[in-house]
């Protein structure tokens, strides 16, 4: 098969180095496929799940409340972000780590 390949190539007259090009990009698609599969795939984990489990992601991170304005600005407090950011991960849950990448 590849020196049937080669032969089909040589008729087209392609050089040594247009077909190593060639395969080159091909290896280079596929990897970029395989790349882009592997960033989807925790989305897909996601819905598969059924979405976001809110209760348990609470318990993981720390929210400030906050609006949009007329302007699409994101405003909230300051006070609300600093307290936010005075807690240390004492109070942290792995119960959502836990149902979605399972146990250790």
């Amino acid at each position: 098969m590849l020196t049937q390949w080669i032969n089909m190539s040589k008729e087209a007259e392609l050089t040594y180095r247009a077909m190593g090009f060639i395969v080159l990009m091909s290896l280079l698609a596929t990897f970029s496929e395989i790349f882009g599969f592997g960033i989807f795939l925790p989305i897909f984990q996601y819905i598969k799940m059924g979405g976001l489990h809110w209760e348990l992601l609470k318990k993981r991170i720390n929210i400030v409340p906050s609006h949009i304005d007329h302007n699409m600005h994101i405003r909230f407090s300051e006070n609300d972000f600093y307290k936010s950011l005075e807690n240390k991960g004492e109070t942290y849950d792995n119960t959502f780590l836990e149902t979605v990448f399972g146990k250790e």
